[in-house]
């Protein structure tokens, strides 16, 4: 489970303990049962929860797109 968020590095947020951090997961050390979140590492035993906040952008709609000039390809040659 911890290889796929360490792939997408995907921000976080880690209940453990009495503190909740907000970082990306950056290692999994199977043999300690440790994760890395921002240089600090953290028992498995230890964590109540993990939010993934960051979604894929593929997934998420844009109802601001970055670009509000651009058109889609398709509307290319239609006017302004």
């Amino acid at each position: 489970m911890f290889e796929i968020l360490i792939c997408q590095k995907n921000k976080v947020k880690v209940a453990c303990g009495a503190d909740i951090m907000v970082g990306i997961i950056s290692s999994y050390y199977e043999q300690f049962q440790l994760i890395k979140v921002n240089n600090v590492l953290l028992p498995i035993e230890h964590i109540h929860w993990i939010e993934v906040l960051d979604e894929d952008l593929e997934c998420t709609p844009m109802n601001n797109p970055p670009f509000p000039n651009l058109r889609p390809v398709g509307q290319l040659f239609a006017p302004l």
